[in-house]
């Protein structure tokens, strides 16, 4: 009894592996359409109905849950993908502020001079540095000028002193001489009076 049941049962399988073999040997790769509709073209018509196996309709659906796994999978590997392109730009994006922010910093810096505390711009600082040279030349120029208009008037005011002190000493001469001739005629004067004798 035994073997009658296992000669059927080995026959069964033998049908079903070949049916196996002949389904992935006829079907390249399979879509759920395409397994939907050889499932129909082997099944039984019974008036307005199709009679589908229970076997090739557990098979469909065992198709159809691994075709929406393996597309779950990839939806979720595409949406995984985005969040982190996303992550990346945005990253990149506070990557390209920070560098903004560097380049005006470093932009400023090369523009802008520190001086006394204060901040200026290169062009301000260099009209600023000349007009305080041109300045400083013009000062210059005016005490150069000064000084010299000072050492002439100096030298004037010299010639002038020494010529009065020439006149003064020649004054102080003449007076000298004058005092001398006064003195002269006052003992002359008063050599005669003496000669003249005492009044009588």
């Amino acid at each position: 009894m035994k073997k009658l049941l296992i000669i059927p049962i080995l026959l069964l399988s033998l049908s079903l592996l070949a049916q196996a073999n002949n389904a992935s040997e006829e079907d390249g790769p399979r879509t759920i359409r395409s397994s939907f509709d050889k499932m129909l073209s082997k099944s039984n018509r019974y008036q307005d109905f199709k009679v589908v196996k229970i076997t090739s309709l557990n098979g469909f659906i065992v198709e159809v849950q691994d075709s929406l796994d393996v597309n779950q999978k990839n939806y979720n590997k595409e949406v995984n993908a985005k969040k982190q392109l996303i992550a990346q730009v945005a990253t990149l994006n506070d990557t390209i502020a920070s560098k903004d922010t560097q380049l005006a910093s470093l932009v400023s810096q090369r523009d802008n001079i520190n001086t006394a505390g204060m901040s200026m711009d290169k062009n301000s600082f260099s009209t600023a540095m000349w007009l305080a040279l041109i300045i400083l030349i013009g000062l210059l120029v005016a005490l150069f000028l000064r000084n010299k208009a000072i050492a002439s008037s100096q030298k004037h005011i010299r010639n002038n002193l020494s010529e009065a002190e020439g006149e003064l000493a020649s004054v102080k001469k003449k007076a000298l001489e004058r005092e001398q001739e006064l003195k002269r005629e006052v003992q002359d004067y008063v050599n005669k009076i003496e000669a003249m004798g005492p009044p009588r």
